[in-house]
């Protein structure tokens, strides 16, 4: 029963340790998403360097957090935020009553955003 238990007891150590590195790198995340979150397209492209800058420091200096697989899947993340803030912003209702200015503004201010992402992702990559 020994051996067992100190295997178990060897993975939960490997593994608290790895959630304590991620923890560390990934809080730096926080401040930054949560002003995507809750950002409207125009102010997205401001946002992005400092998201990036963090996404950078994990892929260098992580530990854990580093392969591929765990960098695609922030990465989609905030491309998924982006989207799903434009998409936010467009009114439907807006558009079909006849507002087209604004509209107009608020798709341009999108594709501006997606835009954005799309160059400084291609720079830092």
């Amino acid at each position: 029963y020994l051996k067992p238990f100190l295997e178990l007891s060897r993975m939960i150590q490997e593994g608290t340790e790895e959630a304590v590195d991620n923890l560390k790198f990934l809080k730096n995340l926080q401040e930054p998403c949560e002003r995507l979150a809750s950002a409207l397209p125009a102010d997205i492209p401001k946002i992005l360097p400092s998201i990036v800058s963090v996404i950078r420091l994990i892929w260098q200096y992580s530990r854990f957090y580093n392969t591929d697989d765990r960098l695609t899947g922030l990465l989609r993340k905030v491309s998924n935020e982006i989207i799903n803030r434009c998409r936010a912003a467009i009114s439907i209702k807006e558009i079909l009553e006849g507002d087209v200015v604004l509209s107009m503004q608020t798709l341009q201010q999108s594709i501006e955003a997606g835009e954005s992402w799309r160059a400084i992702y291609t720079r830092t990559a």
